[in-house]
């Protein structure tokens, strides 16, 4: 499809949906990473056969039903009651670190608008950008950062709360504005990816960085998204993104994990 013929990801989508359309056994299910694994007609033909046998083998073989393995169990109501209030605290945490150094200096000078209550606010207002908006990220994806790793996960657990912490705080982080700048590298190794030398961060679009290699002289453009995880069937993916020395990521190109690049490869845009 993609040598032969000159396919791309928007002919790649079009013959999935048609294919999933059609009345093939075992296409019901058919995604494009599946095409991008089985680019020829004989190769996609094979994994076909091995989704109907699959299916068979779990006493499914009825079209348009996944397999019951596949499917993760409902969670319980606790769960979701918990992450919602792990998600709450972080949102708290955010208003408070950002209002309560307002909220001190108005009560000291008693809700009157002096010369001295401006000048207090004009010194701890910068503090409480860069606390707020740069070192607590840093700090929530450094630590949380640690303890993810490579797998599946149920959601609403444990691992999903990290996650998602996780990708608040870099998309709170100041990486955005750094993007294409000497000074994102720099960052990125303070928030737990390893980068190497002489790298080219133009993207912020990195909510995972302990799962992220970077190796030397790598160029990522423009609104590259660097996914190290995913979800379907009711289960957390996480899978690390390494890229090895001299790869080049074309602008608005999307890297999920697990994958890897090897040395020296280009990668076009938008793929």
């Amino acid at each position: 499809l993609f040598d032969d013929l000159g396919g791309h990801s928007l002919i790649a989508a079009t013959l999935v949906s048609n294919l999933r359309g059609a009345d093939i056994p075992g296409a019901d299910g058919l995604s494009i990473l599946d095409l991008y694994a089985n680019p020829s007609v004989a190769e996609l033909s094979d994994h076909l056969e091995q989704v109907q046998l699959e299916r068979a083998f779990h006493g499914d073989a009825s079209a348009g039903e996944a397999s019951p393995v596949a499917r993760a169990a409902r969670p319980r109501w606790w769960r979701v009651v918990s992450l919602g209030l792990g998600q709450f605290s972080w949102i708290y945490l955010l208003l408070l670190t950002s209002m309560l150094p307002l909220g001190v200096i108005y009560s000291l000078n008693r809700g009157n608008l002096t010369w001295g209550m401006l000048g207090q606010l004009g010194v701890t207002l910068p503090v409480t950008y860069l606390i707020g908006r740069w070192l607590l990220p840093l700090v929530t994806a450094r630590l949380l950062g640690r303890g993810i790793r490579p797998g599946t996960y149920p959601l609403y657990g444990a691992m999903h709360l990290r996650v998602w912490l996780t990708q608040r705080a870099m998309s709170q982080s100041p990486l955005g504005r750094l993007a294409g700048s000497p000074w994102a590298e720099t960052y990125l190794r303070l928030a737990g990816a390893e980068v190497g030398r002489y790298c080219h961060i133009g993207t912020a679009q990195i909510p995972l960085p302990s799962l992220v290699r970077l190796g030397d002289n790598v160029t990522l453009n423009y609104a590259v998204d660097v996914e190290a995880y995913d979800m379907a069937d009711g289960v957390l993916h996480l899978g690390r993104v390494e890229i090895g020395d001299n790869a080049v990521i074309g602008a608005n190109s999307l890297l999920q994990g697990p994958c890897s690049l090897g040395a020296g490869a280009t990668l076009g845009g938008q793929s």
